[in-house]
């Protein structure tokens, strides 16, 4: 019944907080107010980065974009966030009617003590105790409220009275560093990226995003975060994160709208996470399209909430989705790709139907050397059989032989393994019989003069060693009984 009651709180707060988000959200795209939808320069981000001061946190993800949606909503023009016990703590106090703002805290690690080969917690060299993080089996999902410092009244001489210090806030210089960290992304995923035509899209028939050059986009903030926007899209190839409506849907349609504010939001976040501004150019806004997803399932927003979550870790680890050239199996080559058909956003490659296929079927492009391919690790091989080369499908079949091999090999050693240390029951009957008419000494003797295998011996004698062990407890046991009876006896 605990159980029963604690998953009901669990999906109550759950719920509470999605409909939480949802509002917020939906709130601020109606007034225009939403942080994806207002361009963003670089120091106006930085200093905006919603953080708890007490703590030193900087909120991420999901937690960021609330907060800032909630400055935006009510014109809070200070960054700091506190919880309603931690201003009380420090002389402050919420004011009276102020709602808080609802955030979710997934942990999946604890800290625990370090122990010694004793078993004893380590100490540092001032006596404190050193801890280690330990992952947990299940995840615990913490719900609280935070306050804006403009929500809360402190006395006139409190450092929350007065406007953040300028030392607090990012130092300017910062800028260009980061805009570098966003070119070694780019480099790390592996994403193919081309320079052309007016406008920025990704196709995903042929796994390819195309902005326009540089100099075409009014500041830097403005290209990266359009190319931050179109990577966003990327990740939901068939053979990433499989968005379900990724590349079937037409613009002015629902999916289309849904899969813009997925990608919006996404780059908006990886804009924060690399302290870039966010000013989206050379591409169509499609905010009206939010809200005719959202009117018809208030649950619309928060899916497109997580997958935006999904989109910018999957984007954030870059590094781990570079594709070697040496693990590429290139199915198909075809002529060199018209630059300007591709700037039109063509989805299929006219009288070549292998091309298309392999376009359905998720393949990935290679623009470089104009061909598809695929690789062990981000397809199933099993789906392109029919377009591998007869030398690929023969060391296919190596690969998956070998493969057979050991697998069979494996069976065999512990089926025997099983077969020579668990002997069967019928052993087991004869070594029980046998021990009621000899001693071990003697069965002994007889394995000698017979010349049994040492592995058959030593199994036979652990039979004995069990039945006598069992024999000399069921003897106590008897004994034991008898004992109890005769005392019971001479009580009467």
């Amino acid at each position: 019944m605990r159980n029963t009651d604690s998953n009901n709180y669990r999906e109550e707060q759950n719920e509470k907080f999605e409909n939480f988000v949802t509002d917020l959200f939906i709130n601020a795209i109606e007034k225009g107010t939403a942080p994806w939808q207002k361009p963003w320069t670089t120091q106006e981000i930085l200093d905006a980065e919603a953080r708890n001061p007490e703590t030193g946190t900087i909120y991420q993800g999901q937690n960021q974009t609330i907060l800032m949606t909630q400055s935006l909503l009510n014109g809070y023009n200070d960054p700091r966030w506190l919880t309603f016990n931690q201003a009380k703590a420090i002389g402050g106090m919420v004011n009276k009617g102020e709602k808080g703002t609802l955030l979710k805290k997934v942990i999946y690690d604890r800290d625990v003590p370090k122990l010694d080969e004793n078993g004893k917690p380590l100490k540092d060299e001032n006596g404190n105790i050193i801890t280690v993080k330990e992952e947990l089996d299940r995840p615990i999902t913490k719900y609280f409220y935070v306050f804006n410092v403009k929500q809360i009244s402190f006395p006139p001489e409190h450092k929350y009275s007065k406007p953040l210090p300028l030392e607090e806030k990012a130092k300017p210089e910062q800028a260009f560093e980061n805009l570098e960290s966003v070119e070694k992304l780019i480099k790390d995923t592996g994403i193919k990226l081309i320079h052309a035509g007016n406008r920025a899209f990704y196709n995903p028939a042929i796994d390819l995003v195309v902005v326009p050059t540089k100099p075409q986009f009014k500041t830097q903030e403005g290209y990266y975060s359009t190319v931050l926007h179109e990577m966003s899209h990327w990740t939901g190839h068939q053979t990433r994160l499989n968005r379900e409506h990724m590349g079937h849907s037409r613009k002015g349609t629902k999916n289309y709208a849904r899969e813009e504010l997925v990608a919006e939001i996404s780059s908006f976040m990886l804009c924060l996470k690399h302290g870039i501004g966010h000013n989206l150019e050379n591409h169509a806004n499609y905010v009206e399209g939010y809200l005719g997803v959202l009117k018809d399932d208030r649950k619309e927003l928060i899916k497109a909430v997580k997958e935006a979550f999904k989109a910018q870790n999957y984007v954030s680890k870059g590094s781990e989705l570079q594709i070697k050239e040496e693990e590429k199996i290139v199915l198909h080559k075809v002529d060199s790709l018209d630059l300007e058909k591709i700037t039109r956003d063509t989805e299929n490659v006219q009288g070549d139907e292998i091309a298309n296929t392999l376009m359905q079927k998720g393949a990935y492009f290679d623009t470089d050397s104009n061909s598809f391919y695929i690789t062990k690790k981000t397809h199933d091989i099993e789906k392109f059989r029919e377009f591998l080369s007869k030398e690929e499908k023969i060391e296919d079949l190596k690969t998956q032989e070998i493969q057979n091999q050991k697998d069979a090999k494996k069976e065999e050693v512990i089926e025997s393994n099983s077969k020579q240390h668990e002997p069967d029951q019928a052993l087991k009957d004869r070594a029980k019989s046998v021990s009621e008419i000899c001693n071990i000494d003697e069965v002994k003797n007889a394995m000698d003069r017979i010349g049994l295998d040492d592995n058959l011996k030593n199994d036979i004698l652990k039979l004995f060693d069990t039945i006598q062990n069992d024999k000399t407890i069921q003897t106590e046991k008897n004994e034991k009984v008898q004992e109890q009876n005769q005392t019971r006896g001479r009580g009467r």
